[in-house]
């Protein structure tokens, strides 16, 4: 110990100890060892105990009758003696705590737990001085002698020298009676007689030798007896808390009913104790409001606040001025909730609940109804549009069929007369040869006119639907080309007139691209319905091909344009030499378009 630190040398260094490792104050004056090999240390705040290993402190919240301590010694009955300058504390042993254990043990205050195990524990400390009727101004000394007396020295001219014989001291060693005293409501004191309906319980007829319960608790809690204007008062603020009925003699409310605007309220109890009031202790809780028991307090009321509705019950303990814990008393009492938490406040929730959904409901349905109906007059529309394009293109087509067939086929006829007309015999054979080729050629311009003539007015189209219509197509190209075409549709029922439309012109176009560049022998055309789906497959055995989208013309644009239009895609598979595929696959529904 220098300058009031306490070190510790363990061979190699020293370590000093201060408050942060536990000590009760930094500045140690004494110490002194007990029975057992702990030591005890004198500090400015309290005292400590050390076990080797850590430090437990003790100060006035544990019971020492003041933190200015002088001196410490040990007696033959394992206490610890205390000097303060408030008189001697007897720390005389530790009590388990009772929230731990139902039947508390008590053990010395020399015993040889560590101070982890006694922290479990709490210290009794009796106090020894002028406020408990000794005749001890404070302790600046303390020593005990070999037959268990103490003696203490003072700073009174008086008793400079106080023999105290420990054994001697009258034990109340009973456990102590608690009462509750009174019930305060949001800290307010309530004359409970007087807040009970008025009756011949608590509004007796005064005479000259009876007076009102009411008055009298009104005097004793409040000081004097209200008036009619402050019982009237007391009446509207707290007119709304039920209770059955009111104790005797301490007048505490028995089935107490609180509203939750009432939800803060204070316990005031007493133990029984006259030789010493000041050493006793008290542990409360409030059962559905605390998980554990408070820590010990000499302060004799409770406050809880902001509680939620529910049941709850007040328990209390008190520990006598000898360490002896009384057994628990209780009192319970109830909040209400608030009305926008009552059973009837949640029906009307539900009802709220249920007519707003049954209103947005119904707001959602009427707004489904409108825009599927505007949706229904859009697509209506549309359709006539559409109707009016393929009646156009129906006119449109049937006007250049009739200008192919009648100006040009007539015109390519004529040609082809005329130059079959020439003499051939009088020809060189380079004349006869490029007469030929001429007259090939016109022939085959003939045809194909009177084929696309034919094509782009294919009435059969309206009248009998796709598969006929396309296996007339495919009768007229094998009658005519070197190339032998198949056709195979399943199903082969109607389909909507715009998907039948775009897909006969996209196999027209097909089919002459076919014929033009493919070089094939063979060319085949299937349908199959597949999943909601129609796949088309186009095939040829001819040349064919390497694909880029850059390089298609305009009839593989119009193919790509008609397949978007219906939904559909298209995926082309070729390599030159090993011939062409087409794979198309096409809603059966079309498509809605804004």
């Amino acid at each position: 110990m220098n300058t009031g630190r306490v070190s510790r040398f363990d061979g190699k260094q020293f370590t000093t100890y201060t408050s942060a490792h536990g000590l009760a104050g930094n500045s140690v004056e004494k110490i002194r060892n007990d029975n057992q090999g702990n030591l005890w240390f004198v500090t400015d705040n309290g005292i400590s105990r050390f076990d080797g290993k850590t430090f437990a402190s003790f100060t006035t919240k544990d019971g020492l009758p003041s933190d200015a301590v002088y001196s410490i010694t040990v007696d033959s009955m394992s206490n610890i003696l205390i000097g303060t300058n408030q008189g001697l504390g007897i720390l005389t042993g530790f009590t388990s705590n009772p929230a731990n254990e139902k039947t508390p043990k008590r053990i010395a205050g020399q015993n040889a737990l560590s101070n982890d195990a006694l922290a479990r524990y709490s210290p009794t400390i009796e106090s020894y001085n002028t406020a408990t009727g000794y005749p001890i101004k404070d302790a600046s000394t303390v020593f005990s002698d070999r037959k268990g007396i103490t003696w203490i020295g003072t700073s009174s001219d008086k008793t400079g020298l106080v023999r105290f014989d420990y054994s001697a001291v009258r034990k109340n060693k009973k456990p102590l009676v608690i009462k509750l005293q009174g019930i305060k409501i949001n800290n307010e004191a309530i004359g409970w007689q007087s807040l009970q309906t008025p009756s011949a319980k608590n509004e007796v007829k005064r005479d000259s030798n009876t007076t009102a319960p009411n008055i009298t608790e009104e005097v004793t809690t409040f000081g004097k007896e209200l008036s009619e204007v402050e019982r009237d008062s007391m009446r509207h603020k707290f007119g709304d808390i039920q209770f059955s009925g009111i104790r005797d003699w301490y007048l505490i409310p028995e089935n107490l009913v609180l509203p939750y605007r009432h939800n803060t309220i204070t316990f005031e109890f007493a133990a029984i104790e006259t030789a010493r009031p000041s050493q006793v202790n008290y542990q409360y809780m409030l059962a559905g409001y605390d998980d554990d028991w408070s820590p010990r307090s000499n302060k004799a009321f409770a406050t809880f606040g902001n509680m939620t509705e529910g049941t709850y019950t007040f328990k209390l303990k008190a520990q006598s001025p000898l360490g002896i814990w009384s057994q628990p008393i209780a009192y319970t009492f109830t909040i209400l909730p608030p009305w926008w938490r009552t059973w009837w406040a949640y029906l009307l929730y539900a009802l709220l609940l249920g007519w707003a959904v049954w209103g947005l409901t119904a707001y959602r349905s009427r707004e489904l109804k409108r825009k599927n109906q505007a949706l229904q007059e859009k697509v209506h529309a549309l359709e006539e549009i559409k109707d009016a394009l393929l009646n156009g293109q129906k006119i449109e087509r049937r006007r250049v069929a009739a200008d192919l067939h009648d100006n040009l086929g007539g015109m390519m006829s004529a040609i082809r007369l005329t130059i079959e007309a020439m003499d051939a015999a009088t020809f060189s054979p380079k004349e006869h040869e490029v007469y030929q080729n001429v007259l090939g050629m016109t022939r085959q311009a003939y045809n194909e006119i009177r084929l696309l003539s034919h094509n782009l007015q294919p009435d059969e189209l309206e009248k009998f639907g796709l598969a006929q219509a396309l296996q007339r197509l495919m009768n007229k190209l094998n009658s005519s080309q070197q190339i032998q075409f198949s056709l195979s549709i399943t199903p082969a029922e109607r389909l909507h007139k715009e998907l039948e439309f775009n897909l006969y012109s996209i196999c027209l176009e097909l089919a002459n691209n076919i014929i033009k560049h493919s070089q094939a022998t063979e060319a085949s055309f299937e349908f199959a319905a597949k999943n909601g789906h129609l796949q088309l497959l186009v095939t040829d055995n001819g040349k064919g091909f390497i694909h880029n989208n850059t390089s298609d013309g305009m009839g593989m644009r119009n193919i790509q344009e008609r397949t978007e239009q219906m939904g559909g895609t298209l995926k082309i598979h070729s390599r030159p030499g090993e011939g062409t595929m087409f794979q198309f696959m096409i809603p059966l529904i079309l498509p809605v378009r804004a």
